[in-house]
């Protein structure tokens, strides 16, 4: 904790400066539509109505169920948004004490560098105020991994049930994160492997099973979710798929949630795996060496594999979970170079000098696009405030400011919560999608998606907001012909 408060401070700051200026341009608003609807699935389960997010359609548990467990106590209240920001916040600095304590089990100088870089680079200042789980999972991957490296350590046994019970609780998050346990188990059966020891070869065999075991405990209840939902045990999220996707792409995705995306940056990172490689083995610690090479390659060769099955619309949210991990990484290498270890504090202040301005550049497009979507929702309210356009059930691609304004029902085109278009989408089926909205009785269609816009050719509509403006607002015309 020590080595973390300079990274806490500076955490602090950033996220003060954020919610200044959130507050000024957007007050108790997200830019993110996802975030009204776990407010929405959390006040459901809240009040008794099971998790749903319109009434009498159970929704999938496809993401973000255990944040929205913990939203659910002031859900639905006026206090709702504000405690899902104090959650982001809580859940920040914790990572931030995750990070260094993660890069200190790497190499033992490299703490405090380790908090700064978590604090600024890995974007848990903007996490905090977005209402999204983002700051949940980052604590949660960070936490595990650095008890799964502490593990090593002191003579403990590898594959700690602490490791085991943060992935468990990951996976209530995005079921990709129990990938991080197959990362730990292939580790740890190296490291024994190396070792030349039958006994731990089948201490690491068993401690695994128990990890996987309770992984799938955690799942279950899921599992379960979706059946009553669905009728199948996981469907494939429906959200917005990258515009890449494979191997190749799953690797610049790692990437991305962090300023490891430019060129410097990257250089670094994998100069920092060659040196604690190099450390690890030097020193014939070849836990503390092996792990972070295995753990920057396997992550997107495995999601990428799993992206197969269950899709890639959690890919931009799965990998920004990793950015303390790689940051401190980072950190840990810096700090391991010839010569530098004993200035540890110091390049912690070297780094908070360069890292201030990417930190207010983060801030500052996030509260842009706050900004953003408050001056569209505006523009909607004005559309709606005019007598003519009263709508019973309005067909939209975001779903979750929608049924929190009220004054209407609402269908959800995008399929992640209620069945009835989730099968046509995941087919591509959008005539099916069509069909569903004509049986549900939609009298309007609002678009909030760019990208979304040209679904409005396949409704019969009549466009009441300007054409090219988003959101894109018509009224449905069930007697006549697209």
């Amino acid at each position: 904790m020590k080595s973390a408060w300079l990274g806490l401070m500076l955490l602090g700051v950033l996220v003060a400066w954020c919610g200044k200026l959130h507050l000024r341009d957007g007050g108790w608003a997200f830019a993110d539509d996802a975030a009204y609807l776990d407010q929405r699935i959390a006040a459901n389960v809240a009040s008794g109505n099971g998790y749903a997010a319109i009434a009498g359609h159970p929704a999938p548990a496809i993401r973000d169920t255990l944040w929205r467990f913990l939203l659910a106590p002031l859900a639905g209240s006026t206090n709702g948004l504000f405690f899902s920001v104090l959650l982001g916040i809580v859940f920040a600095a914790l990572s931030v004490v995750a990070a260094s304590r993660l890069a200190k089990h790497l190499n033992p100088s490299s703490g405090a560098a380790s908090a700064v870089l978590a604090a600024t680079f890995s974007g848990l200042a903007v996490a905090a105020w977005s209402g999204l789980s983002d700051a949940l999972a980052a604590l949660l991957v960070t936490s595990a991994v650095a008890s799964h490296l502490g593990s090593f350590e002191s003579q403990q046994e590898p594959l700690s049930f602490r490791a085991a019970v943060l992935v468990g609780l990951a996976v209530l998050l995005r079921a990709e994160f129990g990938l991080v346990w197959l990362i730990f188990w292939l580790h740890a059966m190296i490291v024994a492997a190396l070792r030349k020891g039958d006994r731990e070869m089948q201490l690491v065999v068993l401690r695994g099973l128990n990890g996987a075991l309770v992984i799938a405990l955690a799942l279950a209840p899921l599992l379960s979710i979706n059946l009553k939902a669905t009728g199948v045990p996981w469907p494939a999220w429906p959200g917005p798929t990258p515009e890449r996707t494979g191997f190749a792409a799953a690797f610049a995705l790692a990437h991305q949630a962090t300023a490891l995306r430019s060129v410097i940056p990257l250089l670094l990172l994998w100069a920092a795996l060659a040196l604690l490689a190099w450390r690890g083995f030097r020193e014939k610690e070849p836990a503390a060496g092996l792990f972070p090479v295995l753990l920057y390659m396997l992550v997107p060769i495995f999601f990428a594999a799993a992206a197969f099955g269950l899709g890639w619309a959690a890919a931009p949210s799965f990998f920004r979970a990793f950015a303390p991990v790689w940051l401190a990484i980072l950190a840990a290498g810096l700090c391991s170079a010839p010569g530098v270890g004993r200035f540890g504090f110091g390049i912690a202040v070297l780094l908070l000098a360069f890292s201030i301005p990417s930190s207010l550049a983060q801030i500052e497009s996030a509260t842009a696009d706050v900004q953003a979507a408050v001056d569209r929702r505006e523009m909607l309210e004005d559309v709606l405030a005019n007598p003519l356009n009263s709508f019973k059930t309005v067909a939209t691609d975001d779903p979750g400011w929608m049924g929190t304004r009220g004054g209407f029902n609402v269908f959800d085109l995008t399929g992640e919560t209620i069945k009835e278009t989730l099968a046509p989408v995941q087919r591509g089926d959008f005539d099916g999608v069509v069909d569903a909205a004509r049986e549900a009785k939609c009298d309007a269609l609002i678009l909030w998606r760019e990208k979304d816009a040209s679904w409005a050719d396949r409704f019969p509509h009549k466009i009441i907001t300007r054409p090219g403006k988003l959101p894109l607002v018509a009224r449905l015309n069930w007697t006549a012909t697209p």
